[in-house]
């Protein structure tokens, strides 16, 4: 009885020290977060950076969203916290982040910043996530995110411009790391069209400001010629008077 007392007391010991020395494996939560990838600028008539000060005020987003845990959704009426996936930071603070990158490395604004303290900024970009989650079900793997963003002009507290858009991705492995890199890969997709219209409206306000005509975005996208009609009669001038020129310098010989 004491040899078998004595057994016992020597496993449970021993399975104690396989868990301490690691054999025993434990889980740990995985970390994630989106990032900001190089974004194609709009080719086409353009004239970055456009002469305004715009302020990023912080994403906001959903109660349900803005939390440590990733979000899976299992249908349209239950959702699951992942603890053992987790963000490495509030999605609030970190698409705040991506999209101040974002708007950066496209350099449409003269002055872009999160802060104005002693001057008051002439627009502020505002963006708004209704949707950062991932589908894990047996019939569905995807990427969902939804949100809309806008420009306020701070004259009138009038929308300038706005978007919005409501994707969802398939994902095709079940590992969260692949859901979280098709999120990162919308939001740059979704930043690079935003990118695009604002260049547009911009280029088409200042424009205005300087009385010319605005332009259609084939003109945009093809390289309009931005030369003043006067411009162009100068230069068809100029044109003939060399082409006379040459003529009487290289009389014809007969």
């Amino acid at each position: 009885m004491r040899a078998r007392l004595a057994l016992l007391v020597i496993l449970v010991v021993l399975e104690g020290c396989s868990t301490i020395l690691g054999t025993k494996t434990i889980r740990q939560q995985r970390k994630f977060t989106l990032i900001s990838q190089s974004l194609r600028l709009p080719g086409g008539v353009s004239e970055r950076p456009y002469p305004f000060k715009v302020q990023l005020r912080k994403v906001e987003v959903s109660r349900l969203y803005d939390r440590d845990q990733l979000v899976a959704r299992l249908s349209a009426y239950e959702v699951r916290e992942d603890r053992w996936n987790v963000w490495a930071a509030r999605p609030s603070d970190m698409l705040t982040t991506t999209i101040e990158r974002y708007l950066a490395d496209a350099g449409l604004f003269a002055h872009f910043d999160r802060d104005f303290l002693d001057q008051r900024p002439d627009y502020v970009f505002e963006t708004t996530v209704s949707a950062i989650e991932c589908f894990a079900s047996e019939e569905r793997s995807a990427a969902h995110l939804a949100l809309s963003w806008r420009l306020v002009d701070q004259k009138d507290n009038k929308v300038f411009w706005s978007g919005k858009f409501d994707r969802e991705e398939p994902v095709y492995s079940r590992d969260m790391g692949m859901a979280v890199q098709t999120l990162s890969g919308l939001l740059r997709d979704e930043s690079e069209r935003m990118v695009r219209e604002l260049d547009f409206r911009l280029l088409n306000l200042v424009r205005q400001q300087r009385g010319e005509a605005a332009l259609t975005p084939a003109e945009v996208e093809n390289g309009h010629n931005l030369a003043p009609v006067e411009a162009q009669d100068e230069a068809a001038a100029q044109y003939e008077l060399l082409y006379d020129q040459a003529k009487l310098a290289s009389p014809d010989k007969r």
